[in-house]
């Protein structure tokens, strides 16, 4: 017989399913677009950098504006009290200095608004004219004249410079801080983008992984799965080859019975009808043996790769129509099987859990105590969502050691109380196997034996 040997699982490598591969694809998208606004949020601060150093730059231009205009008026004033020329010279760099810085402040606001563009030419007219009012002081004093051009702090021309430059020190302050806070925004929606962006794409790249290995683990069970599948049919074929070597061995022993019957019969065949009634009772007999060991194989073959069904079973109707099979059997032995009341529905496989039921009251009809009739309780018993039936009788009992030993093919302790075929007990725990449960024994010698198969309550 052909034996199928079963494949090593191996760990396969990963793969990329369908679903993995758009976490993948959706983690690159997502990682795409959070590149690109970070980009375009880092070109955005850029600008408002830029924008920030500007206004820092104008502001700082019109500080020196004001302190070159205060320079240049403290020179005025040393030149009239000392008439020293180097407070001439001193006049003379602050007003060289305010020019480079109008020229620099008129470049840095070119951009800016209408507004601000009008304040700084203001400032500049107002600023020139208060030079030109400090030359003509200086130049009055050169020239030796008694009361030299004063010029206050509190006159119109100051008043004038000192508006201008509040506005646009102002004005520059109001865009320094929002340029300070959109770059700041930025700053945080660039950060913000690039830290999500990141998270959710490496979330989705883990969720792709995770798919993946997911697949493999799948894949990995299904072989796992066919692997004991393949080491199933294998055990089954060895329990084929065991049971067909050991059926070649047990028919045997019926056939040479029926063989030394006819040899018998062929000897005796002058002898008076009545003395050739042993030889033809032999015959009888191991024919009959013959009959039941091929019937209890082809049931026994038939549980071979048999699928079970999971159906919900009335048990007192698999009960009644097993029970229909041992009517004449308990007629002629003055039997009884007594079925207990109110038998639970349970899930199983019909066909399997008649093939059990039938093997364990055909067992306990066969081992009752000598001289007397047997009788047989079967039941069940609930509990926490099982049924344990049970097949009880008050024969002989079975030994302890032996307890394992029955369900074995062909095993049978007591074959001059029961000629049987010792294939029952074997398929009873085949079909109990298949039902998902199986049987289990208690007994004692002399007291009686118990077999149970614990099966689930149908809802």
């Amino acid at each position: 017989m052909t034996r199928l040997s079963p494949r090593r699982s191996t760990s396969p490598a990963l793969d990329f399913p369908g679903t993995a591969w758009r976490f993948f694809f959706s983690g690159l998208a997502f990682l795409a677009v959070a590149g690109a606004v970070a980009f375009a949020s880092i070109r955005q601060l850029r600008n408002d950098a830029a924008l920030v150093t500007q206004s820092s730059q104008i502001l700082a231009v019109l500080a020196s504006v004001d302190g070159e205009l205060t320079k240049a008026g403290s020179a005025r004033r040393g030149f009239s009290l000392v008439r020293d020329s180097n407070f001439v010279r001193q006049y003379r760099s602050s007003r060289d200095h305010v020019d480079f810085l109008f020229e620099e402040l008129k470049e840095s606001t070119s951009d800016a608004s209408a507004r601000t563009r009008d304040h700084t030419r203001h400032l500049r007219d107002a600023a020139v004219q208060r030079l030109d009012l400090m030359a003509v002081s200086i130049q009055d004093v050169a020239n030796g004249r008694e009361a030299p051009l004063e010029l206050l702090p509190n006159d119109a021309n100051a008043r004038t410079i000192r508006d201008e430059l509040n506005e646009l020190v102002g004005e520059e302050r109001r865009l320094l801080a929002a340029r300070e806070g959109r770059a700041e925004l930025t700053e945080i929606a660039a950060e913000t983008s690039m830290a999500g962006g990141f998270t959710l794409a490496l979330a989705l790249f883990f969720l792709a992984w995770r798919r993946s290995v997911r697949s493999a683990l799948q894949r990995d069970e299904s072989e796992r799965l066919l692997a004991e599948r393949a080491l199933e049919l294998d055990v089954a074929n060895r329990q084929l080859e065991q049971l067909l070597f050991a059926a070649s061995g047990r028919l045997q022993d019926p056939l040479r019975a029926i063989q030394d019957a006819a040899l018998s019969i062929a000897r005796q065949a002058g002898l008076q009808q009545s003395e050739r009634a042993p030889a033809m009772a032999q015959l009888s007999e191991g024919a009959s043996r013959m009959s039941r060991i091929v019937s209890d194989l082809r049931t026994y073959a038939q549980l071979v790769g048999y699928e079970a069904a999971h159906d919900r079973l009335a048990l007192d109707d698999v009960v009644q129509r097993v029970l229909r099979e041992f009517a004449p059997r308990l007629k002629t032995s003055h039997g009884a099987v007594q079925v207990g009341p109110l038998l639970p529905h349970v899930v199983g496989d019909r066909r399997l859990l008649e093939w059990a039921l039938l093997q364990l009251i055909d067992n306990a009809l066969s081992f009752a105590k000598p001289g007397t009739a047997p009788t047989v309780y079967v039941g069940a018993r609930t509990s926490d969502g099982f049924a344990t039936v049970f097949v009880r009788d008050e024969g002989i009992g079975i030994l302890r050691d032996y307890h394992a030993r029955i369900f074995g093919l062909f095993e049978r302790l007591a074959p001059e109380m029961h000629p049987g075929s010792g294939i029952g007990l074997p398929i009873a725990q085949r079909a109990a196997e298949l039902l998902g449960s199986r049987v289990q024994v208690e007994s004692e010698p002399g007291v009686g034996s118990e077999f149970t198969i614990v099966l689930p309550l149908a809802r």
